[in-house]
C-alpha cells in the first residue's frame, strides 16, 4: 500500500519527519515548526511568524453539502490531528525559474486517496512566468499547490454523490492588518 511504501521511504530518507513529533525545520531565514500531532505549522520567512492550520477536507455536492461522512469508506477529514501526515524539509529550488523555499504537507486520507499540498515561498520579487500565464510574485510570497492521488470519489456514497474538494487551510499572523 502507498502508506506502507512512505513508512519505508521514512526509514531510508530520514530526514522526513512524522508529524507526531514536534520538530524544527531551517534554511536561512526560512524557519518552518510542526506543532506536534496538529496538522498546524509555525512559519517564519524573513518577519513575522505565521501559523498555518492544514484543518480538514471533505468532498461536497455543487450545492456545497458535505458527503462522504458516512458509511464505511469516509471521504471527509473533520482534522488532519486524527491523520497520519508528514511536513517534508525544506529545500532551496527554482520555480519557473523564480528561486524559492519548497515544504510539502502529505496525508493519506483513508482509503479514498493521497493529499499532497507543497508550499512555496518566493525569494524575490519577480514574474513567474508558466507558459499558459504570467504573474507578479513579491519576495515572502506564499504559493499552495494542491495535489490529489489515486483519489476515489463519492459516486454515490451512503449521503450523496461528490462534485469538488474542499481543503480548509487557516493562515493567521500576530501582525494587524494594514
Amino acid at each position: 500500500s502507498f502508506f506502507s511504501l512512505r513508512l519505508l521511504s521514512f526509514f531510508v530518507f530520514s530526514s522526513i519527519v512524522f508529524a507526531q513529533e514536534e520538530v524544527e525545520h531551517i534554511l536561512a531565514d526560512t524557519r518552518v515548526k510542526v506543532l506536534g500531532q496538529s496538522g498546524k505549522i509555525r512559519l517564519e520567512h524573513s518577519g513575522d511568524p505565521i501559523t498555518v492550520d492544514f484543518d480538514s477536507l471533505s468532498e461536497v455536492t455543487a450545492a456545497g453539502d458535505v458527503v462522504g461522512q458516512t458509511g464505511a469508506m469516509k471521504h471527509s477529514v473533520n482534522s488532519f490531528a486524527t491523520q497520519n501526515f508528514v511536513f517534508t524539509p525544506i529545500i532551496d529550488e527554482p520555480y519557473f525559474g523564480v528561486p524559492v523555499r519548497k515544504f510539502t504537507f502529505e496525508s493519506p486520507i483513508y482509503a479514498v486517496g493521497h493529499l499532497r499540498v507543497v508550499v512555496l515561498l518566493f525569494q524575490e520579487n519577480a514574474t513567474v512566468d508558466t507558459g499558459a500565464e504570467q504573474w507578479q510574485v513579491s519576495r515572502g510570497d506564499m504559493k499552495f499547490n494542491i495535489e490529489l492521488r489515486d483519489w476515489i470519489f463519492c459516486a454515490p456514497c451512503d449521503d450523496g454523490v461528490a462534485d469538488f474538494i474542499e481543503l480548509g487551510i487557516e493562515i493567521k499572523s500576530s501582525k494587524e492588518a494594514d
